[in-house]
């Protein structure tokens, strides 16, 4: 049977899309090792600067970007969309069954047991 794992598109790591994202890391990784403040976000603005560029060069088909080609499209003033805003919806959580949410609900409460206790302990010494 086959994975439930993707590579992408078509089943690889392989393309402008993966190697963007591969100098965007290592960049990351050196500005961090180079202790300069604010590297994550400098190097996701660097690498979305990058995929702008090399999608506007480059004839690269939307259907290797995962989800979406990169674009800059509207204002950059412009209002957000509030459309999908408040639209939860829990009804995906009778297909899973009862043992799954108490699993999810367990792990979350654990989670936040020790986040609590080590807050706690922070603060107490």
């Amino acid at each position: 049977a086959a994975t439930p794992v993707s590579l992408g598109p078509a089943g690889e790591l392989a393309g402008w899309p993966v190697l963007i994202f591969c100098v965007t890391l290592l960049l990351i990784f050196m500005l961090q090792a180079r202790n300069i403040p604010g590297a994550i976000l400098i190097g996701i603005v660097v690498g979305t600067l990058v995929a702008l560029v090399i999608n506007a060069i480059v004839d690269i088909p939307a259907k290797a970007w995962s989800s979406g080609p990169p674009a800059l499209e509207g204002s950059a003033v412009s209002a957000p969309d509030f459309s999908l805003f408040g639209n939860v919806e829990f009804g995906g959580w009778g297909d899973v069954g009862v043992m799954t949410v108490g699993m999810i609900v367990f792990t979350l409460v654990l989670a936040g047991f020790f986040d609590a206790m080590a807050t706690i302990i922070g603060v107490g010494t």
